[in-house]
């Protein structure tokens, strides 16, 4: 029995369904990894963790932004410039939130500092991702 057109067309939708965030965690697990081990280098080295957080979170964020945009939302709403600027400031209240959950996580609950760079990091990229499946991405 052969298969209608409609029938392809509904088959590929559901696999590009699975394909976006696939190929987003696989980004995002490289720039985590980055940002781990920014931040575990720097700590090591007797960074404060504010500071070490700060730089982490940039290194990662930018492996994470050009990855994103060549590999995974290559197709965007909105010019490269555009995309840029907006992705900056995203960021930017990713970031904000992040060393918020960082310092109540260290601070206020008294977790392991590392233990809170990671539930912190990846609380941030979970809302990083659905920020621009939600707002940036044009596919």
């Amino acid at each position: 029995m052969r298969k209608s057109r409609d029938d392809h067309y509904t088959s590929l939708i559901r696999q590009e369904i699975f394909r976006q965030p696939f190929l987003y965690g696989v980004v995002v697990t490289i720039g985590y990894g980055v940002d781990l081990t920014s931040y575990a280098i720097t700590t090591t080295l007797g960074m404060n963790i504010y500071l070490a957080n700060v730089l982490a979170f940039c290194v990662g964020a930018t492996v994470n932004v050009m990855l994103l945009r060549r590999y995974v939302f290559s197709i965007s709403r909105f010019s490269f410039g555009a995309d840029t600027a907006l992705t900056l400031m995203a960021n930017g209240l990713m970031f904000i939130v992040g060393l918020a959950i960082f310092w109540a996580m260290v601070e206020l609950l008294l977790i392991n500092h590392f233990v809170a760079k990671i539930l912190g990091s990846t609380i941030t990229f979970i809302l990083n991702y659905l920020t621009r499946v939600y707002f940036f991405s044009g596919e």
